[in-house]
This record gives C-alpha cells, sequence and structure tokens, in this order.
C-alpha cells in the first residue's frame, strides 16, 4: 500500500467492544468528510489482534491485507480480516518460471496485447480455477507482473521519466475497489511503458541517423563505406544499414548519390565549370560515369540542364 493511514491500537483485551465501537465512529467521521469529495471513498481495514507488542508489524501487515480485501468483499466499509477465510497459497507456484519467461519475451518484443494477455490470463486462471482465492492473491500477481516490467525498464530505459508510470499504478491500485479495474490499471501500465519503450527506441535509431546524413552531407566529395558509416555511429553495419532506410526511406548510398547531384546541381547553374571538374567538386572522378548518373537521377544531361537552368 502506498497510501492512507495505518494507526496501531493498545488495548485491554476487555475493551475489545468498545474499540470496535470508536474504529465505526471513526469510518462515519471520515466518510462524512469524504462524502464532500467526488470519487473519493473510505475503506478500513482491521488487521489481527495480538497478544505481544513485539508481533505489532503482524498487525499492521494484515490490517494492509484487510485493505485489500476490499476487490472481493464489496460496499464494505469496515473489513475485519478475522472475518474472512480465504485458501492459502504460493505466489511462484501461482506464476512459474516458464510464465515469467513469456511474459518478458512480449516485453523485449514491444508486443504491448500479448504482453497485456499474459496478465489477462493469469488473473482468468486464479479466478475460475481457484473457488476461495484470496483477493491477496491477484494483488501479488499483479505486483510481481509490474515488478517484472519494473526491472526490465531499469536495465534498458535510459530516461527515468518511466518511473512517473509506476508511481501512478501505485495510487491507482490503491484507490481501486473492483477486480477487473485491477486488472484494467495494470493492462494501462503495460501499454504506456511499451509505447514508452517504443519511442525511445526510435529516438535511439534516429539520431544515428541525423549523424550518418550530416557526416555525408559534408563528405560527399570522398568515398563513403557503409562499414566507415557504422564505426562513425558505433554500431553494426547491417542494423544501421536496416534503420537508415527505413527512417529515411532510401539506402546510405541512394543519400549519398542525392547529395551529389544536389550539389552538381547547384554547380551546374551557378558557375561556369566545366562538367569535369563539376564531376570531381560533386565526389565523382569519373566525369563519363557522372553523366550518366547525373541522367539518371535528373532526366536531363548535365549540358542539357546547364542550358536549361544557368
Amino acid at each position: 500500500m502506498n497510501s492512507g493511514i495505518i494507526t496501531l491500537f493498545n488495548y485491554k483485551i476487555e475493551q475489545e467492544e468498545l474499540v470496535k465501537k470508536k474504529i465505526e465512529e471513526l469510518y462515519e467521521n471520515i466518510k462524512k468528510y469524504a462524502d464532500q469529495f467526488e470519487g473519493f471513498s473510505v475503506v478500513i481495514g482491521v488487521g489481527r489482534k495480538m497478544n505481544n507488542f513485539s508481533e505489532s508489524s503482524l498487525c499492521l501487515k494484515t490490517a494492509v491485507d484487510a485493505i485489500k480485501y476490499r476487490i472481493k468483499v464489496a460496499d464494505t466499509g469496515i473489513i475485519y480480516l478475522e472475518n474472512y477465510q480465504f485458501d492459502p497459497y504460493d505466489i511462484d507456484k501461482v506464476v512459474i518460471e516458464k510464465d515469467k519467461q513469456n511474459y518478458l519475451s512480449k516485453i523485449i518484443s514491444g508486443d504491448i496485447r500479448g504482453a497485456q494477455e499474459c496478465v489477462a490470463s493469469k488473473v482468468r486462471k486464479i479466478k475460475f480455477s481457484y473457488e476461495n482465492y484470496s483477493p491477496l492473491l491477484l494483488f501479488d500477481v499483479l505486483i510481481m507482473y509490474a515488478e517484472l516490467l519494473s526491472d526490465y525498464c531499469k536495465q534498458h530505459l535510459y530516461n527515468p521519466e518511466y518511473e512517473k508510470s509506476f508511481k501512478k499504478w501505485n495510487v491507482r491500485v490503491d484507490n481501486t475497489k473492483r477486480e477487473r479495474k485491477l486488472l484494467s490499471v495494470t493492462e494501462d501500465l503495460i501499454k504506456e511503458i511499451l509505447e514508452y519503450m517504443d519511442e525511445e527506441k526510435k529516438q535511439k535509431d534516429i539520431k544515428p541517423v541525423r549523424v550518418v546524413k550530416e557526416y555525408i552531407e559534408e563528405n560527399y566529395m570522398q568515398e563513403i563505406s557503409l562499414n566507415q558509416l557504422a564505426e562513425l555511429v558505433e554500431m553494426n553495419a547491417s542494423y544501421l544499414s536496416s534503420v537508415f532506410k527505413k527512417e529515411t526511406g532510401m539506402a546510405y548510398s541512394e543519400y549519398l548519390i542525392q547529395c551529389r547531384i544536389k550539389q552538381a546541381s547547384r554547380l551546374l547553374a551557378e558557375t561556369s565549370l566545366s562538367v569535369s571538374e563539376v564531376a570531381y567538386r560533386s565526389g565523382y572522378q569519373d566525369a563519363r560515369y557522372f553523366s550518366k548518373q547525373f541522367s539518371k537521377q535528373v532526366g536531363l544531361k548535365p549540358s542539357e540542364y546547364r542550358k536549361l537552368y544557368s
């Protein structure tokens, strides 16, 4: 639980009924105040009674557990943990290693719907396979999936902005009163994080492309190889080629030709340099090859282009 107030009562056993009465009065007073504000509700969880103060931490933990019962104990303002008995469970047997690996594979591949379905199918299995399942089991399962996602983010996301999504999820979980809504806010978290990861990956890919384009624009007169560009941006050559084409719609070699032809067109229109000199200043050593390439790209011979645009 990431929000709320936890209170520890120290009383004699003969005062138990009085304490219950005081808790009911407290609930009514808080509810009366909360009712003034739209969207607010009040639930009080009462944990186990312990005889030894050294066990007070268990009192507090079970009070929080009682609060979580709200998703299965509908429309109850005060939830006494001792009034309900649910089946015990082992979370590691409910969500096994295979489930975790399958979920992580969906995260790695950016499969939003697939990752959401991993969680949703597990919740469905709990609801229809466990007759007297504990509400705590649902919370623990969803928390486990959220933590797997969080751990992956910590290792692979460079911008900590994603942490805000998890904080928002914690608040929404604390304020959810229905099982279906609990699953829904977790599916929203998965969608938000995977979309954020996809955007960061795009930005990560765009930067090398931008560097490569700038390098080509400044060095088009030289021979430029794919391996040279890959070394420049510290990327695998085949991956760089794929990313560059995806972002620009053309291969790096086509972009290089485009830059050279653009320069040649400017020189032909604005100067009286010979075609051979224009070819050289545009990155071509062979004037005949330049003329052929220019005609292919522009649809006119260099001399024709000069007559038309100079």
